[in-house]
């Protein structure tokens, strides 16, 4: 489900995606590399540019944790269990993990982009900051990885009105950048892992708002409670507004996932 969760999303130029496989252009310190992640005889397997290895043992953290590959699936699904529009996806497909992310930044940016816009538009806005602010990759592995995602000092450098180019209003520009500039500074800890310090930090950015800070807090910074309530997809699962869920805690993002999963036909999260 993960690697189907990610090729749904992949952003062409940067990663690709199937249900077998998922890799991606990812810049990890100084070092612009590429990994892969596919399914091998015991599980999964990872392989990654040279100039990353270096990095090999944070990238095998960071790779554990975007697959949740750590989580104690049993007890995660006898509490989603519980609840009466679970029960019967529990058992149909029991194991559903949480897909994270392996750049907590991009995963800000991109919940940003999709504020407010249906899942082609972000789409659109997204393959177009790639485009005119991502580094161009020289010659990977794969002909279809052609950019990095834009980091942060190349957002903060580029400035508001520049990023609005792209199609954005104003205000959603502005956002894009403030959260360059505080990544950039170093005041946006988006790591897994810092759930408070990470939550705190996006509640600071002018823009950012409750469904934001709980769609990156699920993806990128590993909180198993995160739960994006006013997400519409969220509400059409359970056919109504207003549901926390608060009886599925701690465990409501994968309440979230298996939500998200029931309506996918329907669209997709940015």
């Amino acid at each position: 489900p993960t690697l189907q969760f990610l090729a749904t999303r992949a952003l062409p130029g940067v990663e690709i995606g199937s249900a077998t496989r998922y890799a991606r252009v990812l810049k990890y310190g100084d070092a612009l590399g590429w990994l892969e992640i596919g399914m091998g005889p015991k599980g999964l397997m990872l392989t990654l540019s040279e100039n990353l290895a270096p990095h090999l043992r944070p990238l095998v953290a960071n790779v554990r944790g975007a697959f949740d590959l750590d989580a104690e699936m049993t007890a995660v699904d006898a509490h989603l269990a519980k609840l009466p529009e679970l029960a019967g996806d529990v058992k149909r497909e029991p194991g559903v993990r949480v897909p994270g992310a392996l750049d907590g930044f991009e995963t800000a940016i991109r919940a940003v982009l999709g504020q407010q816009v249906t899942v082609a538009g972000a789409r659109t806005l997204t393959d177009r900051l790639v485009q005119k602010f991502g580094a161009q990759t020289p010659g990977f592995r794969d002909s279809q990885l052609t950019h990095a995602f834009p980091d942060a000092s190349a957002l903060a450098n580029a400035g508001a009105d520049a990023i609005a180019k792209i199609g954005l209003p104003k205000k959603r520009a502005e956002t894009l950048h403030h959260l360059a500039v505080a990544s950039a500074e170093g005041k946006l800890p988006l790591a897994r892992g810092a759930i408070a310090a990470g939550r705190a930090a996006l509640a600071t950015i002018p823009g950012i708002g409750p469904w934001t800070i709980e769609y990156v807090a699920l993806r990128a910074l590993g909180d198993p409670d995160a739960y994006p309530a006013t997400d519409i997809a969220l509400i059409n699962a359970l056919g109504r507004k207003g549901e926390t869920l608060e009886h599925l805690k701690p465990w409501r993002a994968y309440a979230a996932i298996r939500l998200w999963r029931r309506v996918a036909k329907k669209g997709i999260r940015p």
